[in-house]
This record gives structure tokens, C-alpha cells and sequence, in this order.
């Protein structure tokens, strides 16, 4: 039949964007998905389902004592209340999954993810929408986009079930179709849902039920078409360019036509689950085969794209490697189920919860701040490993095809002054570009990306001298050759060729030598693939006469110019104990070797660190942690080598620091590394760096490539016997041990002098009225502000809110900070804060986090941004100065009686908060807690 659209009563929503013509969006295309509003390139999609998310299944999610969610929110409500069921909930939300998850999907290779939906969460039981009925998924939606991800909105859970089981949110049998008010509700959820959405390009589209069924699992029937139909209507009334995914579950029977239907713009959706002999090869290989070859005549049938909505290929890797290519190269779009599950090393997660039970609240006997913590030991980054099998197979699906990923609008930058050669340049830091964007760096700042063949940026730079340059570049990529060209005015003046690094932020660097010319001048990198990303750029005069770079990249090492790295590989490969010239193995020399953790298990204990034998390894259950040796005498150390372990390259350090000191207590930073790779097992890798001074005690501070989980099988430690111009150990201001006494404050004055708008050193022992605090134990005294709380509160701030200060714009606030007390878990962070609203407490921060390794921004309640690595200590004097600069928030973090950084070590893109600075002293309800001191607060313009 044909449809006719009748106008109704526009609901009052403010769409996710503005409204863009349909040139933007995917559509259909006979048996294809395509862009450019289905005219142009074939896109399939690929990726995973957020499951267990927005939608608790107690067999793969945080749940016990209820067994869905319907049941669920009743326990809560009916003990805590209405109010409290939503704290605790929220507390899951945000640390189930955060930016950084849509991240990791990005880097598996994926286009898409698939939005569980529970339609609770954005209705009440009567059907009136919420306040804040989209403000997550507008999250959800817009932080998958800036991770070149598009979404598909998939209602999971329907008003009344669309089959009565579990993984619907209730289990009463499918009253979706039986009662007219739910069928009502799920028309007015589908037309408010295209209206707000409409105009936004990175939704794929609306799966309108899922695996819907009058007889749950038996197949679809008319009842359930005439259903689809009536939401099809509803968005069709609101939104003509999304396309809409009509799901079948388990096959074609008795599917309508689309024709049939009068539906355009569609795609069908099937779900492949084998639940018989499913760990033999040969059955699950000949099963799919037979299920692809059915797709063929379903989309010839009925010249529809097909899309699988849910797949899982359980324990067999040779299943996952075959079934995911075949699907693939078969031209279909598909979705595993799922991305997370509580279950360690499960098939049926691309990532999988190291130890879940302790974190497992029981709805009905817990206590609200027991779930409350519970639920916020869910983060991906602290408490989930990967799947290699699940995620590999993922991967290299991917990489047999072009994956494309939605546009992003990116404003060209504010011009920079021209950036001095000899020197370094950010690649994000372009005065002109074409195709490009930017995204959060694993080495810190921002990278360039989403780079395609003809995509340029331009840099406009000053060159001292005329002559030649050695051109370092930072580059990586997931699997495509790296080719691009240095020009100018059209001239090449070079190219670059490199092999792939086997991830989007696995980084190694390239370089050529080129010839320019001096004075005022703008270079071109143009790409000449597609699939590539770049972070910086270093120029370095190959005359030892010119002048040295301004600023030596940060990213492979911070503290030595000349710092260089080597690796060897072997099967079992002993380091070797002595260094030719003249340097010792101080390691084989004696001494004592200590670690952080000694929760090592046995036969993979320290010892086994410096035992000369690869075949052996250190491993601790933390995702960071300090190594050290202390050796007999003094020794100027100029070299260190580290050996990966045997099994699991996750656990392989990633970033880290070597310090040396002469008295154990007091550091110095002697080399620094970010993004360090080791492809290979039992691979030997030497780094070299210069440093003049003599230390007896060596540390080395790692962090791992993800997961929970730190191992090295060697650390061998090189350099030559004595003292040689060993520096003065800068004096540690004294601190008191008593919590109930002030600490000692003697600062030096050593921020940039500015004009204040605000500032205030808590000399007159009375809060003043400029403050207003939100949560916490607050007092004046002492000449110092405290936040003595640790019961719950989230998040605990003192706000500027009362000095006339403006609300948006750009703005700076610098403190001193102490940690007076800290017991180590998320809600344990410290710091200052930036657009800090005072209803709330919520704004951007910059914070001691994680176990006194970590510098970390968060915006509260939203995601956690970068973070970096930065070893400090309690009861400890610390500057935090935070400044937000046209749209990106930078930072940097220093010891009292140290002169202050003169870069910004840290930054963070991030926009659309107004509010006041403040002073961010600690949470607590999601595990960890902290008290906190605060001493001369200023506030003024950067």
C-alpha cells in the first residue's frame, strides 16, 4: 500500500544538529548502503553492539539480585527512591562506557556501533518524556562521531517488550503487542527520537525493535509487521533521509516485501547465532556459508541491503578469523554482540572484565553507596583486558576493505604564528588544510586524522638558514602503506614511504632530508593514500653549525636530545651482560632490585627482572608501576635496554620515565617515553640518552599498553662508574604527617606573573563570600583551604562563583594543591577546575588521579579526556594551572619550589560548558577517596 503522511503536532525537541540535506546521509541503494545520500561510495558497516550498557543482561552485565531491567529500577526505587535509582544508574552509565571506549572501537578497525536502547531511560512509565530524554545518546552519538564512528539507534527494550524476554527489560510476555497504550508509547518514542535526530548525518540509522516476536523466539508474524509498519510511519512523519533497519532475528520467513509495505529507504536485519557443534570448524564454516548464500537471495528477493545485526562465534579462533572475512568480503554489513562482557576471557566480548564479582551489586540486600561504588568499577581503561581472539578477528576483517566513516565539519584553525626551522610543529598546529581532523592522542595533545588520498596541510614556517634539513615525522596507521609528499608551491621537494604500524595510535617515525630555502615560507604534507595519521613534525638542520631545534619532541622522550633507541629479536634471547666501550652492566655489578607491588606470582618475581634470562619475567597485577635498582656506588648512567615477555603485548611497558637519585627519595628525571612499541616477543629493545650526573638508585616508572596487567622480562641498567657533576637535589618542602595539623607552606612564587581577575591566599581564616562550595567539608584556616570530607559526594568543589567573573570565554585558574590524605580508586582526584556550574558541581578539571602516577582532565559526568603520566606524592605542595584557550583546555603541573614548565605539557579539545573556575577537592561513592588543601588561588585571562 501507499503511504500517506499526515502533519501532526510537532514535538517540542531541539534536533541533535542542524538540519543538512540529504546529500549528507547514508540511504540505500538497491542491495547497497551508500553515502552522499546513497549516490555515492558503498559503505559497509562493521563494528560492535554496546550491550549491557543503557540495558542491563545480568548474564554478561553488572546486575544480581534482579534478573532485568525492568525489576531492576522497582528494587531500586522502592528502596532508595526515584532520585537515588538515578544516581546509582548514572554512576554505572559513566564508567561502563566512556570517549575512550569509542576510541579502542576506532582502533579496531570498526565504523559502528550499535546503540542498545532501553526506553526508560528516556521516557516515564506514562509516556511524557524526560528532561533530559537524549542528552546521553546526543553523548553517545556525537563522541562515536569524533571517533569516525557512525551509530545505529536500536531500540533494545520497548515500552511493554517487544518479546518478553530478559534481554528486552522485562519478562512478562510480549505485551508490546497486546496493549495499546505501549503500542502508543512506542510510536511517540520513534517520532521523537526522528525528530530530534533528523539532520544528523553520523546516525546510520533507526532499528526500529529488536528481535521482535509475539512467541519469543519463534519468527516474526503478521502482528509484529503490522507494528514495524505503524514505527516505520512514525519516523517517516518526522525524518525522510535515516535509514530504517527492520529486523527479522532468525531468517526470512514470511518477511514482507518492501514494496508489499510501501517502505523505502530500508534494510533488512538478521541476527546469526549457532548454537549446535559450535566449536567444530567445519560445521560453523559450512553454516555461515549456507546463511551468506541465503543473504544473496534475500537481497536479490527483495533488493534490500542486509545488515547482521548481532553475531557471536564463540571459542574457536579459526571460527572468528573465517566467519568475520566471509561476511566481510561478502559485502555484508555486521555487528558482534558484544564489545563488553563481565565474564574474563568470554568469547562473547571484544573486551572482558578481569575479576567482576567483587563488583557485582546485589539490588536487593546492598546498601545504595555499596552499588553506588560497585557500579563505578567499570571503566574499560582500569578493569577490562582484550580479547585477542575476538578483537584480532575484528581487525583484520576490517582491513580488507575501505572503511568509511562519517564527516566531520572542521573549522579551519586560528592562524599561529609561523613556526621557527629549525624546531618542532604539532601536526594539529596547520594555519590551512583540506579533508582532515583531529583527535585525542595516546602520546598526548592531539594527532591529525580520518587523512584520505589529496587531503593536505599546510604550515607556514620561518627558516633560519638556508640549506639542507633532516624531516622527522610521527606517523601511523592500521594497516595501509604510509605515503605522502613535503611541498612547496607545488614543488616536491620530498616523499615519504613507510610501512604500516598495525594500529591508528601506534606510532613510529619516518624521515627524509630536504633542501629549503631561508626566510618566511609555507610547506605542504600532502597524502598520497589514504589511511594514515600524523602527529608532529621536527626539523633539524644536518649543518651542526645551525641552530639546534627549539623544542625536542616530546613524545619519544622528553629530557634528552639525543636520546636513540635499538631493538633485537630473539626466541629466548639473553641480554647480553656488558656493553661494548667502556660501559658496565651496573645491573650485573650487585645490588638490591625492588619493586612497587609484590603481588607477583610465584616464579615471576622481581628477582626475575635482572636474572640475565628472558626466558623469566617480572609481572605485576597493575597497569603501572615502578621498578628499581640500587646499586653499590655511583654510577653515570647513559643506556638501558628492556626485554618484552612471552606471552600477551598488552602488558608490554608503553610509556615510561627513568629516574635516578642519590638518596632514594629524592628523583631526577633522566628519560622520558610515550608510545613505545614491542611487536615481537622476548625482543631486546636499548635506549640511550645523555646525562652527566652519577646516581646509585635507578627507577624506572611504566605504564602498560592497556589491560590490568605489567610484565617485562629484563632490565639491564649501562653506564660507567662515579660521580660526575651530580646535581643538587632540589629540597622537598617539609611536610606534616598528622592530619589534623597545617602543613608546611612556604611557597615559592614561581607562576608567570599576571594581572589577576581573583586571587586569594586563605590568610583570613574565614571562607570568603566569593566562594561557594558544592559538597565536601570545607574550612579556612592556617592560611590554607581544606576539603576534609571522604563521605559521599560527587563532585566535591569550592567555586568562584561570587567575584564577577565571567562564565565562558577564555579563562586560566592556577593553585596549590596538597594531598593530605588519599586512598586510591576513581572517586580519589584532585586538582582545579575550569566552567564550573554551581548547581551541579560539574565542569572541566584537571586532576591528580590513579594511584599517584597520573595527570588526568575529566569532564564530570561527561567522559574522562587524556591523561599523562606524572609521579607525585601526599603531603606534598604541587602548582595545578589549568587555562582554557578558544576551545582547548591546556595544563600544567608542577612542585612547589621548582620553577614552573614554560610549555603546556597537556591539552584537551573540548566545548559547550559555562560556569565558574574552581577548586576540585576529591568524590567519593565510586571507590577511593581522597582530602584535600588548597593554598594562593588566581583566576585571570590566559
Amino acid at each position: 500500500m501507499k503511504k500517506m503522511f499526515l502533519l501532526t503536532l510537532a514535538i517540542c525537541f531541539i534536533p541533535a544538529m542542524t538540519f543538512a540535506q540529504s546529500s549528507d546521509f547514508l540511504k540505500t541503494n538497491g542491495q547497497n548502503i551508500r553515502n552522499n545520500g546513497g549516490n555515492g561510495d558503498i559503505v559497509q558497516l562493521v563494528g560492535v553492539n554496546l550491550g549491557g550498557w543503557m540495558l542491563h543482561e545480568t548474564w554478561m552485565s553488572a546486575l544480581a539480585g534482579e534478573h532485568n531491567e525492568y525489576n531492576m529500577r522497582n528494587r531500586l526505587t522502592n528502596r532508595f527512591g526515584e532520585s537515588t535509582m538515578w544516581t546509582l544508574i548514572n554512576t554505572y552509565y559513566d564508567n561502563f562506557i566512556q570517549a575512550s571506549d569509542f576510541q579502542r572501537i576506532r582502533n579496531e578497525g570498526c565504523n559502528v556501533v550499535r546503540l542498545v536502547i532501553y526506553w526508560e531511560n528516556h521516557m516515564d512509565r506514562n509516556g511524557n518524556w524526560r528532561a533530559n530524554a537524549f542528552d546521553r545518546l546526543d553523548w553517545a552519538v556525537n563522541t562515536a562521531r569524533q571517533y569516525g564512528l557512525y551509530t545505529i539507534l536500536d531500540l533494545h527494550g520497548a515500552p511493554g517488550s517487544q518479546n518478553g524476554a530478559d534481554h528486552s527489560g522485562r519478562e512478562e510476555g510480549a505485551l508490546l503487542f497486546s496493549n495499546t497504550t505501549y503500542q502508543d508509547q512506542a510510536v511517540k518514542f520513534w517520532q521523537g527520537m526522528a525528530e530530534h535526530f533528523r539532520g544528523n548525518s553520523a546516525v546510520a540509522g533507526y532499528d526500529l525493535l529488536n528481535e521482535p516476536s509475539t512467541n519469543f523466539p519463534d519468527v516474526s508474524n503478521s502482528t509484529v509487521f503490522n507494528m514495524l509498519d505503524r514505527l516505520y510511519d512514525a519516523v517517516r512523519t518526522y525524518d525522510q533521509d535515516h535509514i530504517v533497519f527492520i529486523n527479522f532475528c532468525w531468517g526470512w520467513q514470511d518477511a514482507p516485501s518492501p514494496g508489499s509495505m510501501g517502505w523505502s529507504n530500508v534494510v533488512y536485519e538478521l541476527h546469526w547465532y549457532q548454537w549446535d557443534n559450535f566449536s567444530d570448524y567445519n560445521n560453523m564454516k559450512n553454516t555461515y556459508d549456507g546463511w551468506i548464500s541465503e543473504s544473496y537471495t534475500g537481497r536479490s528477493t527483495y533488493n534490500v541491503p542486509i545488515y547482521i545485526g548481532e553475531t557471536q562465534l564463540f571459542d574457536n579462533a579459526s571460527v572468528w578469523n573465517y566467519c568475520t572475512d566471509a561476511m566481510t568480503r561478502n559485502g555484508l554489513s555486521w555487528t558482534i554482540w558484544n564489545y563488553k562482557v563481565k565474564d574474563t576471557n568470554s568469547s562473547w566480548g571484544m573486551y572482558t572484565h578481569n575479576n567482576a564479582a567483587p563488583y557485582i551489586p546485589d539490588v536487593i540486600n546492598d546498601a545504595s553507596s555499596t552499588i553506588q561504588s560497585k557500579w563505578g568499577n567499570w571503566d574499560t581503561d582500569r578493569y577490562f583486558s582484550r580479547n585477542n581472539m575476538v578483537a584480532d578477528a575484528v581487525r583484520a576483517s576490517t582491513s580488507i576493505i575501505t572503511m568509511r566513516r562519517p564527516s566531520v565539519t572542521q573549522a579551519t584553525p586560528t592562524p599561529v604564528p609561523a613556526h621557527a626551522i629549525p624546531g618542532f610543529i604539532e601536526a594539529e598546529d596547520f594555519t590551512a588544510m583540506s579533508g582532515i581532523q583531529t583527535e585525542d592522542c595516546s602520546e598526548g595533545t592531539l594527532n591529525v586524522g580520518w587523512i584520505e588520498a589529496g587531503d593536505w596541510m599546510d604550515y607556514n614556517v620561518n627558516v633560519a638558514s638556508a640549506g639542507s634539513y633532516l624531516v622527522e615525522y610521527r606517523v601511523a596507521s592500521l594497516d595501509a602503506t604510509i605515503q605522502f609528499q613535503l611541498q612547496e608551491g607545488g614543488t616536491v621537494l620530498g616523499t615519504i614511504s613507510a610501512p604500516t604500524t598495525g594500529g591508528w595510535q601506534n606510532w613510529s617515525t619516518a624521515s627524509h632530508t630536504v633542501t629549503l630555502g631561508a626566510g618566511n615560507r609555507t610547506l605542504r604534507v600532502y597524502a598520497s593514500v589514504t589511511g594514515w595519521n600524523i602527529n608532529w613534525l621536527n626539523f633539524t638542520s644536518v649543518n651542526p653549525a645551525t641552530a639546534t631545534p627549539t623544542r625536542t619532541p616530546t613524545p619519544t622522550q622528553t629530557t634528552a636530545a639525543t636520546a636513540t633507541s635499538t631493538s633485537t629479536t630473539g626466541a629466548t634471547a639473553t641480554p647480553t651482560p656488558t656493553q661494548a666501550g667502556n660501559l658496565i652492566d651496573i645491573t650485573n655489578q650487585g645490588g638490591t632490585v625492588t619493586a612497587q607491588y609484590s603481588d607477583s606470582p610465584s616464579g615471576e618475581e622481581i628477582d626475575k627482572l635482572t636474572d640475565n634470562s628472558s626466558s623469566t619475567k617480572y609481572l605485576t597485577f597493575h597497569a603501572s608501576g615502578w621498578v628499581q635498582f640500587q646499586a653499590n656506588t655511583s654510577y653515570v648512567v647513559t643506556q638501558y635496554t628492556i626485554t618484552s615477555a612471552n606471552d600477551a603485548a598488552e602488558r608490554d611497558p608503553y610509556t615510561w620515565t627513568l629516574q635516578g637519585s642519590t638518596n632514594g627519595s629524592t628523583w631526577t628525571t633522566l628519560d622520558s617515553r610515550s608510545g613505545e612499541d614491542f611487536p615481537n616477543r622476548f625482543q631486546l629493545r636499548t635506549f640511550t640518552f645523555t646525562n652527566p650526573a652519577g646516581y646509585s638508585y635507578y627507577r624506572l616508572n611504566m605504564t602498560n599498553n592497556s589491560g590490568t596487567i605489567l610484565q617485562l622480562a629484563e632490565w639491564e641498567i649501562f653506564g660507567t662508574q662515579g660521580t660526575v657533576n651530580t646535581p643538587v637535589a632540589t629540597a622537598t618542602p617539609a611536610n606534616t604527617q598528622a592530619v589534623t595539623s597545617t602543613p608546611a607552606n612556604t611557597p615559592t612564587p614561581t607562576p608567570t606573573p599576571v594581572q589577576a581577575a581573583f586571587s586569594d591566599n586563605f590568610n583570613d581564616n574565614a571562607l570568603g563570600s566569593a566562594w561557594s562550595m558544592y559538597s565536601g567539608t570545607w574550612s579556612e584556616s592556617g592560611g590554607i583551604l581544606r576539603q576534609d570530607s571522604t563521605a559521599q559526594g560527587d563532585p566535591c568543589k569550592a567555586t568562584v562563583s561570587n567575584a564577577g567573573l565571567s562564565t565562558s570565554g577564555n579563562q586560566t585558574v592556577t593553585a596549590k594543591v596538597y594531598i593530605n590524605s588519599w586512598s586510591d580508586g576513581d572517586s580519589a582526584r584532585a586538582g582545579v577546575s575550569l566552567f564550573t556550574g554551581t548547581g551541579d558541581g560539574r565542569g572541566y578539571n584537571l586532576l591528580f588521579h590513579n594511584n599517584h602516577s597520573t595527570i588526568h582532565f575529566l569532564d564530570d559526568f561527561t567522559a574522562w579526556g587524556t591523561s599523562y603520566t606524572f609521579n607525585w606524592t601526599s603531603q606534598t605542595w604541587y602548582w595545578f594551572k589549568l587555562k582554557m584557550e578558544n576551545g582547548t583546555l591546556y595544563g600544567k603541573v608542577w612542585q612547589d619550589g621548582t620553577s614552573e614548565p614554560a610549555d603546556w605539557p597537556y591539552s584537551w579539545t573540548r566545548s559547550g560548558r559555562t560556569g565558574y573556575p574552581a577548586l576540585n577537592g576529591g568524590t567519593s561513592g565510586h571507590g577511593g577517596s581522597c582530602t584535600v588543601y588548597f593554598d594562593d588561588v588566581t583566576v585571570n585571562s590566559p
